[in-house]
């Protein structure tokens, strides 16, 4: 009928049609099954939104290569080795390997293996390696000072700039007054840690130094502001540890601030290794500690409630055992070995108004010192921002006077930069170092290598016999001024006679012998003595008309001209008896030597 209707062509491509259109419907069908399970069937599985979804995902598809790519890029970037500082963890580089060696329980604390012949074994030291003198200028010690700060980073991210401040400031000082420095950032004795890591650093510094007459103990958080003060070293000679306190708050008051460990000053000797073991057995950190910090509390006036520190252990031991230790402890107060800070940074425009630096007091302080900031940790006893203002103003008034020797200041005690204070020259040897930082005096004693030894290191005998030498001498000058000017006797003679007389004079005055002087002396001395025994000069006829005063100026070409031929025995006068025989040889021709030579059993 169809082919009737349609004729046979048509009907054939009508089904040929109907054929493709179910192949068409069955491969729609398979592409929406296919699409659902690609892209999903939308938040609820209905039509319009899976339409909604396939348009999306038709229209971004030009984009899903390139977002696959930027993601697969930061992910890797965040697997590598960043190049950002500020968010890196610095933690970690600091880790710790194992644990800390546990002490025995059972023995008391020590510092080290128990030493009683110190003083011996340094001297000895001493006399061997004269090249290492604990003395290298006219009360002028060698002196080493010792600061330090934690082996990790700061707890904060300023802490480590002011420790760069901090000893910056402090090698300023040291380069300035001839004083050497070490820096340590290592806890010798976990035990010890805290405040009373210092003490195991300082007797092991004080036992591998032997060279070194005094050593400067200085916290991290303090800072020179009088850059022109010398310590007055000769006013500690009979004293082995300096603080700054005061007496009667210490021995009457017991007061746990009576004086401040942030600053010493403690002697090479016996007595500072006897105090620093009587100092430590309050430190040992944990159940010690802590109840040695509750008998300090309760011992001490007003000490609030915290475990034993190194200060309050001090004013205990001194307060308590004053006979052991009180002679060689001195208070200092004169000036500001340590200064707090509270009540000086405030004041440093008033002190550049009306004082100079040198005086190292109120006026200017020495050390300004910055109690209770703790800029390394991170949380302190003052606000940050005053300690961190404060520091900055500090550390500016003692960079000034640094600056100041090459013309600049800072703009502000509060500015970091920097201004002009004079204009360069043509000649710049001629400008005038106003504050004689730049060539101190006791900087140039350095360079000379002058070396010195006390006469109290002497064998007893020798030291009887050498100040015996000084009347000698006072005897022959007086002599030689009355008798030998009338005679015109030999200008080179005299004057190094003089010279002579004068330094021995001063050298028993202030109980040390310059070696290098005296080899000068003695060398011009036997210049001297060569000319005058010299028969074929003038003054031989002279010498015959005075035979009085020929002989006795024999004696002592004699005795100068066995003292030039021992040059070494002079460096410095150290007990070599038997080079020394024939000095004093030539001296049993007088009265004076021959009394010497009696008490040496010569």
């Amino acid at each position: 009928m169809l082919d009737w209707c349609f004729g046979a062509r048509r009907v054939r491509q009508m089904q040929r049609a109907f054929r493709h259109g179910k192949i068409t419907l069955m491969c729609l069908l398979m592409t929406v099954v296919v699409l659902r399970g690609t892209i999903g069937a939308g938040k609820f599985g209905t039509p319009e939104q899976d339409f909604n979804e396939i348009r999306e995902h038709f229209h971004n598809r030009k984009r899903v290569e390139p977002h696959r790519v930027l993601e697969e890029a930061e992910v890797s970037t965040e697997s590598s080795e960043s190049n950002n500082y500020a968010t890196f963890d610095i933690s970690k580089l600091t880790v710790d390997e194992g644990e800390d060696e546990k002490p025995d329980p059972n023995k008391p604390y020590s510092l080290g293996p128990k030493i009683s012949d110190w003083d011996e074994q340094r001297a000895e030291w001493l006399r061997k390696n004269p090249n290492f003198p604990n003395f290298i200028g006219p009360n002028k010690p060698r002196v080493l000072l010792v600061t330090g700060s934690s082996p990790k980073p700061c707890e904060n991210p300023v802490g480590d700039h002011y420790l760069l401040k901090a000893i910056k400031n402090k090698i300023d000082y040291c380069r300035l007054h001839g004083i050497e420095i070490f820096y340590n950032m290592a806890l010798l004795d976990a035990e010890m840690a805290g405040f009373w890591a210092k003490l195991p650093l300082i007797r092991k510094l004080l036992l591998s130094h032997p060279e070194i007459e005094f050593l400067w103990w200085m916290d991290s958080d303090a800072m020179f502001t009088d850059m022109a003060f010398e310590v007055p070293w000769e006013r500690y000679k009979d004293h082995n540890f300096v603080m700054h306190g005061w007496n009667e708050m210490v021995y009457d008051q017991k007061n746990w601030i009576g004086l401040n460990t942030g600053s010493f000053l403690l002697r090479n000797c016996q007595w500072a290794l006897d105090i620093l073991d009587a100092w430590a057995p309050m430190g040992p950190k944990g159940k010690i500690r802590t109840e040695a910090g509750k008998i300090l509390t309760r011992e001490l006036k007003d000490r609030p409630v915290f475990e034993a520190d190194d200060q309050s252990a001090m004013v205990y031991l001194l307060a308590t055992q004053r006979d052991n230790w009180g002679d060689k402890v001195y208070l200092e107060s004169a000036y500001y070995l340590h200064g707090y800070w509270g009540i000086l940074v405030d004041r440093y425009e008033e002190m550049i108004e009306n004082h100079h630096p040198g005086l190292g007091d109120h006026r200017w302080p020495l050390v300004t010192h910055f109690v209770g900031c703790k800029p390394c940790g991170k949380f302190g006893d003052y606000p940050v921002e005053r300690c961190l203002k404060q520091m900055d103003r500090a550390f500016n008034f003692g960079d000034n006077q640094i600056l100041q020797i090459y013309g600049f200041t800072h703009k502000s005690l509060a500015s970091r930069r920097v201004k002009r204070t004079r204009n360069d020259t043509s000649n710049p040897l001629e400008v005038k170092d106003d504050l004689g930082l730049l060539h101190p005096a006791f900087k140039a004693v350095k360079l000379y290598h002058l070396k010195f030894v006390h006469i109290r290191d002497i064998d007893v005998k020798l030291k009887r016999c050498l100040t015996r030498l000084v009347p000698i001498l006072n005897h022959i000058y007086k002599h030689s001024l009355r008798h030998v000017r009338p005679l015109h006797f030999d200008k080179d003679w005299f004057s190094v006679l003089k010279r002579l007389y004068n330094f021995n004079t001063a050298a028993n005055k202030h109980d040390l012998v310059h070696a290098e002087n005296s080899s000068f002396f003695i060398h011009s001395l036997k210049e001297a003595a060569t000319k005058y025994m010299n028969k074929s000069s003038p003054l031989h006829a002279e010498r015959l008309q005075a035979p009085m005063l020929h002989q006795t100026n024999m004696i002592w070409i004699r005795l100068f001209s066995a003292l030039a031929s021992h040059l070494w025995i002079l460096m410095p006068f150290a007990p070599f008896l038997s080079p020394l025989s024939h000095l004093f040889y030539c001296m049993k021709m007088d009265s004076f030597g021959s009394s010497c030579c009696s008490q040496l059993q010569l």
